[in-house]
């Protein structure tokens, strides 16, 4: 019985330093070429990023997201990058506890 408690500690230990690790990332001041094509496309309108994400490989419900997150916030960079890092936070902790 301690040994699964002490394991979960762990578990949860692991994923909060995880979690400042992808946090950090979120802060500094220069733009990558993905990050400003998806800033790019999120600028359009939902019926535009439906046309311009038909010829892509990424799915347009991302791109519609970050959409509602400009729509918000408008035109800030910390904005999008806490929107994808909150995400993956999720998705990353989802997966985990499913196994």
């Amino acid at each position: 019985m301690k040994d699964k408690i002490k394991l979960k500690h762990i578990h949860i230990a692991v994923i909060i330093i995880g979690i400042i690790f992808l946090s950090l990332c979120a802060f500094h001041t220069s733009l990558w070429f993905d990050e400003s094509y998806s800033v790019a496309i999120a600028k359009h309108n939902f019926a535009e990023i439906w046309q311009i994400t038909g010829n892509d490989v990424h799915p347009a419900l991302y791109y519609w997201a970050l959409h509602i997150i400009y729509l918000i916030f408008g035109n800030s960079i910390l904005a999008f990058r806490l929107f994808s890092v909150i995400a993956t936070i999720i998705v990353r902790n989802y997966r985990f506890y499913t196994y």
